[in-house]
């Protein structure tokens, strides 16, 4: 039997993963075997290292997501860097997810 909470080969995008609440988010869907792209404020490369360490696969990108334009490079690089998008938890705060949705809907 498969176990159904296996996010192999799926990307995540999460903001604010450089610490708290994101940071907790990525590391968890990294686990899973989700490949993530953290875009935050502040540098993130320390959970990027732990998600490595784990075997994992991260990048991280910093992008105030309050403006549209770094929500746009964001999901570009995620595009990118793995070739889609399949979730983006958004614990970080102020974001334009009006905007992004339409953009992401492809």
């Amino acid at each position: 039997m498969s176990d159904t909470r296996r996010l192999d080969g799926q990307v995540a995008i999460v903001t604010g993963g450089a610490q708290g609440l994101g940071r907790r988010i990525a590391l968890a869907l990294a686990e899973a075997g989700a490949k993530i792209v953290i875009g935050d404020i502040q540098d993130a490369s320390d959970t990027v290292q732990d998600i490595r360490s784990g075997d994992g696969q991260a990048l991280s990108l910093i992008a105030d997501t309050s403006q549209p334009e770094d929500d746009d490079k964001l999901v570009n690089y995620a595009l990118t860097e793995y070739g889609r998008l399949d979730c983006m938890p958004w614990p970080a705060v102020s974001c334009n997810l009006r905007d992004l949705s339409i953009k992401v809907e492809i």
